[in-house]
């Protein structure tokens, strides 16, 4: 906060990149295909940076914005889901080659 919109900002990416960099690094060290999983995660990234977006516009618009704890709630429930459903996609479609 004491950094202004630029630190803000500079905060953000750069949690962002260390999120993706840790999905990186789970995707390298796992033996088996693991591209659905770590595409769930990332869907679910997604969706949360885009509720979240949605609700600083809204309190910028002056309109009352979705619960913070709710839109929480629901990234972890859809990241939950995603990656859930990666890993079957994931299990389903791994070529064992010998």
């Amino acid at each position: 906060m004491s950094q202004g919109f630029e630190g803000i900002v500079t905060g953000k990416v750069w949690l962002t990149l260390i999120l993706l960099f840790a999905v990186y690094i789970t995707q390298l060290r796992s033996s088996t295909s693991i591209y659905w999983t770590v595409n769930g995660f990332l869907m679910a990234l997604t969706a949360g940076g885009l509720m979240a977006m949605y609700a600083n516009l809204a309190a910028m618009a002056g309109e009352v914005p979705a619960d913070l704890e709710i839109i929480i709630i629901i990234y972890l429930f859809l990241t939950f889901v995603f990656v859930e459903i990666g890993s079957f996609v994931d299990r389903r479609t791994t070529v064992i080659i010998e």
